[in-house]
């Protein structure tokens, strides 16, 4: 459900500026929803007090989903700077230490980057294109989940480095299609209780998600 509706605002605000873009020749800004698959490898690091358990503990995950969008603008025909949201989640199995198994959670998180990218001309209606930039967390959180209900862990405002590339096909004067490949990496993420758990916080997580995702560029 959570999901579904950050890809639904997503959808929602793209249209929406969309519709007030200008006429203008140049096409110099862009707008660029953005819909993937999340990979990201089993996570380890410690926890302290939670659930009276302290020590080492293991985080395995499945694929997962991520949607994002990006506000940009062309300095000139091969550069481009970016502000860019996104938003992705993975399901997850945690083990505490005490071999305390939680078998269905979820380790999601939403960031800020602020990118440059470069682009270069492979023929008259392609081009690829690489780039980097400095990504923010908005939120990463981590949820245990069982029959007595949902055990929350989150932090903010970590700072990481993320990394693309991909390929840009033209429709149309306006509109392009993307296949990108994105690597973010953000190290020693504290995640501290939330109001639904007593006490505890996880400690050193290394989040180092791959995505592979289509975008939708819109000039104006």
């Amino acid at each position: 459900m959570k999901q579904a509706k950050v890809i639904g605002g997503v959808l929602a605000t793209a249209a929406f500026l969309t519709s007030l873009s200008s006429s203008a020749e140049d096409f110099d800004w862009y707008l660029k929803p953005t819909f993937g698959l999340s990979t990201l490898s089993d996570q380890s690091g410690r926890v302290s007090d939670v659930l009276n358990q302290t020590g080492a503990v293991d985080v395995n995950l499945d694929a997962g989903l991520n949607a994002g969008l990006g506000v940009g603008y062309f300095v000139d025909e091969y550069w481009a700077v970016e502000l860019y949201w996104e938003y992705r989640s993975n399901d997850s199995e945690t083990i505490l230490p005490g071999d305390i198994v939680f078998t269905d959670g979820n380790f999601a998180s939403s960031m800020f980057a602020l990118n440059t990218s470069y682009y270069s001309n492979l023929n008259a209606d392609w081009r690829w294109f690489i780039g980097a930039g400095i990504a923010v967390l908005q939120e990463i959180d981590i949820d245990l989940e069982d029959d007595s209900g949902e055990r929350s862990f989150s932090g903010s405002g970590d700072l990481g480095f993320q990394i693309f590339a991909g390929i840009d096909y033209e429709l149309t004067q306006n509109w392009s299609l993307q296949a990108e490949v994105r690597y973010l990496t953000v190290s020693g993420i504290d995640m501290v209780a939330e109001e639904n758990v007593t006490a505890g916080v996880f400690q050193d997580f290394d989040y180092t998600p791959i995505s592979l995702q289509a975008n939708l560029t819109y000039k104006f």
